[in-house]
């Protein structure tokens, strides 16, 4: 019996010298310490993630921009977007040159916006504008912005093309936020969009895909102009079919109406407690419309522009006018502007915004004589995206007007500035046509646009440039906001 116990073996003590007991202490103390150190740190990533996503869930603007088939880096947004809409990366329709290379923009770093009265001059940081935002300086005033001709060749539609659907939204990422800042865009969509009719098609005939509407009302604009010479291209049901796009999205347009009874219904929007009315007056088209259906105010009709602008200024606040109108390539006036705007500014419009030079106009104040209003005009503001590419052509820019109420209560323009533009791209195929602020537009880029192999009369440089915007904006206007009194 005693044989089948087993004893149980003493387990052997071992013994640890004083000094290694120490030591694991001390580890043991280190390791308490260190994960009592990341625990808010931890907290404070933690956190910062939530507030992310959150931002990202608020924001407008959380649209992931489609890459571009070059090198550009698309400069960040500034300010939160009216509209937000899928971006899907446009497809490529032609290689790249090798021998063309495209620099990689700086991508902007921004801060919180300060009172435009803080910002440095522009001579001291030209971008600081840009920056800041179109957005008014106090909550008694807005913001209108005006910009060029929106016109799209074939290369920009068919680059645009994703495999599905057109993606236009690329081209103005650089802009978006500027754009969505000001209280109240403005722009003049050259070409009609009526490709639920017809085929898209290029000059001289244009129609654009309808996906060009999606991305210019995602970039931030309000109000639609298409009172322009193209707006027949594809006759009465290709005007009819523009006007139905942006009637289904109530956006108000100008320049094209579906009667006098129409065009008589004034398109008013306020802001911050101020009506803006808009109007439209139109030279010539290229074709004339070939059935009945719609009306076009002309610049010819004295009388029924003065019908307008009174009705405007019976209904609204402030009238704007966009108006199409001069000679193509020049920045030379023809009597027909120069005298047309200073008629208008009588009658009671505020602000010009002209268009169809292609080219960069004058910009000026003229005075109303009835009251002493200064009004700002810029005869035209060039193109604001095309395939267009003469020099002249790929440099436009935006005019924003401050207006605010007087010591009487009366709403007038009391600033204004221009933020100077680039239309950029690398390539022949122009795959990779950005906007571009040219406070943020290099020498490096110049040189490298592809503008320079197609023209060889001169250099495609920033001093070119800078002396292209200065033969027509006064440069006391130029990146930043501007009393015009």
């Amino acid at each position: 019996m005693a044989d089948a116990v087993k004893k149980k073996k003493k387990k052997k003590k071992i013994r640890i010298a004083p000094w290694r007991q120490t030591q694991r202490a001390l580890l043991v103390l280190f390791c308490l310490t260190v994960f009592a150190a990341a625990i808010p740190v931890w907290r404070v990533v933690q956190v910062r993630g939530e507030t992310a996503e959150s931002a990202k869930e608020v924001r407008d603007d959380s649209v992931v921009p489609a890459e571009s088939t070059g090198s550009v880096t698309p400069l960040p947004d500034t300010a939160e977007v009216k509209a937000a809409e899928p971006t899907p990366a446009p497809a490529d329709t032609a290689a790249e040159p090798a021998e063309i290379t495209q620099p990689a923009s700086q991508p902007v770093q921004y801060t919180e916006p300060v009172p435009l009265a803080a910002l440095p001059t522009a001579e001291e940081d030209p971008a600081a504008w840009y920056e800041y935002g179109a957005g008014p300086q106090d909550a008694d005033s807005i913001t209108i912005l005006g910009c060029g001709d929106n016109l799209m060749h074939s290369q920009l539609y068919e680059n645009a093309w994703t495999g599905e659907t057109y993606d236009f939204s690329p081209y103005y990422e650089n802009v978006r936020a500027f754009v969505s800042s000001a209280d109240l865009a403005t722009i003049n969509q050259e070409t009609p969009m009526a490709t639920d009719l017809y085929e898209p098609s290029t000059y001289p005939s244009f129609n654009t895909p309808k996906q060009i509407g999606d991305a210019i009302l995602g970039t931030g604009f309000d109000v639609i102009n298409l009172g322009n010479n193209h707006i027949y291209d594809k006759g009465t049901a290709g005007a009819l079919a523009t006007l139905e796009y942006f009637a289904e999205r109530n956006v108000p347009t100008v320049g094209i109406y579906t009667s006098m009874e129409d065009a008589g219904d004034i398109r008013v929007v306020e802001k911050n407690g101020i009506r803006v009315a808009f109007l439209s007056f139109v030279e010539f088209t290229n074709v004339d419309a070939d059935e009945e259906g719609t009306d076009i105010i002309w610049l010819a009709d004295t009388e029924g522009m003065k019908d307008q602008i009174h009705a405007a200024r019976q209904a609204a606040d402030i009238v704007v006018a966009h108006v199409h109108w001069g000679i193509e390539g020049t920045t030379d006036l023809t009597e027909l502007q120069t005298t047309m705007a200073q008629f208008m500014v009588d009658e009671g419009v505020d602000i010009i915004f002209g268009n169809h030079p292609h080219w960069l106009q004058k910009l000026t104040v003229l005075t109303r004589g009835s009251d002493g209003t200064r009004c700002p005009v810029i005869y035209s503001m060039g193109n604001f995206l095309s395939g267009m590419d003469r020099r002249e052509e790929l440099i436009t820019g935006f005019l924003t007007v401050e207006v605010s109420r007087d010591a009487n209560g009366r709403a007038i323009p009391v600033k204004m500035g221009f933020l100077p533009l680039v239309i950029h791209f690398s390539n022949l195929e122009k795959t990779d046509l950005r906007i571009y602020p040219l406070c943020y537009y290099t020498e490096e880029m110049a040189q490298a646009n592809a503008v320079n192999q197609i023209r060889d009369d001169a250099a495609f440089d920033l001093e070119l440039i800078r002396n292209v915007v200065d033969t027509s904006i006064p440069k006391e206007y130029q990146n930043q906001m501007v009393s015009i009194y």
